[in-house]
């Protein structure tokens, strides 16, 4: 509802209540001719002078609040850097996804990356090109993802996607595109190019189901996939339940 439509309900309640309080009052007391209709125009008049800008301040009011309780819900769940899904984001709405592939036994899958070699580059070029090796790395993401697909920054260079309707020979193709992507790009860094790469951990249900495994046991599997692929580097594990 907007702010307008906010203040015309408040002044038409005012004088609803005004109006006939008014009369009820007056004729309680014998008021009669002139008195009774000086009593009837100000309980008309009055909430119409005095409500509309009170409503309109508590409305407008009511609003900012609103909008700052977004932002600040915002602050909670998005990382600043890449400006994806915090951790606590992604759990939020990861587990939301887990409980209706659960339910409709929806093939699910979570992928786990992890930049190689970040703190080589941290160390070599700077904290500065690091986080920009992280921007860009979500940055990958973001656009070569499906919009229904949760991606998040899990830690440090480390990153997380919760994908419905994916099955093991879906997810496989996915994590050869992002790791494709990644091979192929690269960060200006004065007169250089800096290239890296990721090892990728991911697993799959094909059917949530008929699995008794809560979400956090999916992602510590998970974890286990991507050390296994680390221990390669630029390589990609995944795990089919």
């Amino acid at each position: 509802m907007n702010i307008k439509k906010e203040v015309l309900i408040v002044t038409l309640i005012a004088l609803c209540i005004s109006v006939p309080t008014t009369i009820v009052t007056d004729l309680a007391l014998d008021l009669k001719g002139k008195a009774l209709l000086a009593g009837i125009f100000l309980s008309t008049i009055l909430p119409l002078i005095i409500a509309p800008p009170l409503a309109y301040k508590y409305a407008s009011m009511a609003k900012e609040l609103k909008e700052l309780n977004e932002k600040l819900e915002q602050l909670v769940r998005i990382d600043e850097l890449t400006q994806i899904l915090n951790r606590r984001g992604f759990f939020q709405i990861a587990l939301e996804k887990f409980k209706t592939v659960k339910r409709y036994n929806i093939p699910f899958s979570v992928i786990l990356l992890d930049i190689d070699h970040f703190k080589r580059i941290n160390d070599t070029y700077g904290h500065t090109v690091g986080d920009k090796v992280i921007a860009e790395m979500a940055l990958i993401l973001k656009n070569n993802l499906r919009e229904s697909d949760a991606i998040g920054r899990f830690g440090g260079e480390e990153f997380i996607i919760a994908c419905s309707h994916t099955n093991f020979d879906q997810a496989v193709l996915l994590v050869e595109k992002i790791q494709n992507l990644v091979r192929k790009h690269f960060i200006h860094y004065r007169d250089r190019k800096i290239k890296f790469t990721v090892s990728i951990g991911f697993l799959t249900l094909e059917n949530p189901a008929k699995r008794r495994l809560d979400f956090e046991k999916i992602i510590h599997l998970t974890d286990k996939a991507l050390y296994l692929a680390k221990e390669i580097r630029n390589s990609a594990v995944g795990i089919r339940l």
